[in-house]
């Protein structure tokens, strides 16, 4: 795989930590604590891969990793706060980091591609979908979905969109959080209601659009 690339999203999925961690937890010496972590957030994502958010428990989560609950709640507070975090570090491990080219419609049209192409894949669609759904109605899952997830997503756009701004390419009046409501919002909408697909014809469809209100224009001098 060439650095930047994602893995295969068609790919069958299987509960992991960050590879780092992974191969710590096979090390000799691998301290305990570290090790008991990475089986309940193995857990945790092992149940999201097989049934919707709704219907986990911190019992399911202790029991398939091997532990009391106690040893959960002391690491994590609610069920919501593991499997929000061992959700965030499959996102992380799976997201290849940004690297700048000089087109910041073209960075952009990539990440979009990436995202599309990670949220199609079954397993991580019905997740997603559960996530937004519990959201609906528990104010603190939406709180700590947003903080714990979205706001990684937007900032990760905001980060292209400033790239874009210091060279000169995006307006530098540009509403940056706007500018992602734009960009989530028709994802969102596509994800949660559309029939038509998510796919990089759309990536491409939602820079097009959003590059005449984006992009910066000299005035032309008198």
């Amino acid at each position: 795989m060439l650095p930047g690339d994602i893995a295969d999203p068609t790919a069958p999925l299987k509960a992991e930590t960050l590879v780092k961690a992974e191969t710590l937890a096979r090390a000799p010496g691998r301290p305990r604590e570290a090790a008991t972590e990475d089986a309940i957030i193995d857990a945790a994502l092992g149940l999201l891969d097989e049934q919707c958010y709704s219907e986990i428990t911190i019992e399911k989560i202790a029991s398939r990793a091997g532990v009391g609950k106690p040893t959960i709640y002391r690491r994590w507070r609610t069920k919501a706060d593991v499997v929000l975090h061992a959700y965030a570090i499959r996102a992380a491990n799976r997201t290849p980091p940004y690297v700048p080219s000089e087109d910041v419609f073209h960075d952009l049209q990539t990440s979009l591609e990436r995202l599309f192409a990670v949220t199609i894949h079954p397993v991580n669609n019905r997740a997603i979908r559960c996530f937004i759904a519990e959201s609906q109605y528990d104010e603190d899952f939406r709180r700590k979905f947003y903080d714990t997830f979205l706001a990684k997503r937007r900032e990760a756009i905001s980060v292209i969109l400033r790239h874009g701004q210091a060279m000169g390419q995006i307006r530098a009046d540009l509403d940056l959080v706007v500018a992602c409501d734009l960009i989530y919002g028709a994802f969102s909408a596509r994800l949660i209601h559309s029939a038509f697909p998510l796919d990089a014809s759309f990536a491409a469809s939602i820079v097009d659009h959003l590059r005449g209100g984006f992009e910066f224009r000299r005035t032309p001098s008198r």
